[in-house]
């Protein structure tokens, strides 16, 4: 198994043929093994038996079909544990900040992955993985704490929705609705959205899906 990581490796042109016979589409599947506890809670930071039961079906349905890993830097070796019954040629991954979808470089690493997604002439990408968990405007803002969101990204894409439902054809499908993703993947579409990436969520999402709010 080739381990390829996006953001070093020179060996594009299999993703960048995958991501053509996509139609422009990358798939972003983010910290898919993190954790299997099902307990319910209130901050919304648990996996859903939907879930569990799907994920490596889409894993192996997406197997050299421009499929991009994040996993936590400290979990690597654990990642490459968790693929090894999928008998994968290459692997491409992202290796993240821990607890969060932030590249382990940081905001430059958001900005270096946007400068990659252009050379592979990537359109819209593909967000999956946990965790997803959508909130109103209001809740949002009445829960913000710059502690945990020292770029006040949150309230930024807020003020910003109504020119984002303008510019992005794909997103604004999900943008109209007004609600906030939060959690990794979450945080990630937000992050992409301010780079000038078009995204959208498959149903493969914990512990709330897009058609939650669709």
């Amino acid at each position: 198994m080739q381990k390829r990581d996006l953001l070093k490796t020179k060996y594009l042109d299999d993703l960048r043929k995958q991501i053509k016979e996509n139609n422009g589409i990358v798939r972003f599947l983010i910290h898919p093994f993190y954790s299997e506890d099902t307990t319910v809670n209130k901050k919304k930071r648990f996996v859903t038996e939907e879930y569990l039961s799907n994920r490596d079906d889409y894993i192996r349905r997406h197997i050299n079909k421009g499929l991009v890993i994040f996993q936590p830097k400290y979990l690597l070796n654990d990642l490459w544990t968790n693929l090894e019954s999928f008998d994968l040629e290459n692997v491409y991954y992202i290796a993240t900040r821990d607890y969060e979808a932030t590249p382990f470089e940081g905001s430059e690493g958001w900005d270096e992955l946007v400068k990659i997604l252009k050379l592979l002439n990537v359109q819209a990408v593909e967000l999956s993985g946990m965790y997803l968990d959508f909130r109103t405007q209001k809740e949002s803002l009445d829960k913000f704490d710059p502690k945990y969101d020292e770029l006040h990204q949150t309230p930024n894409f807020i003020k910003e929705t109504d020119n984002y439902i303008e510019k992005f054809q794909i997103a604004s499908e999900w943008l109209q609705k007004k609600y906030i993703p939060k959690g990794c993947v979450g945080f990630a579409a937000i992050s992409l959205l301010e780079r000038g990436v078009d995204v959208y969520f498959s149903n493969l999402t914990t512990p709330d899906t897009v058609s939650d709010i669709i």
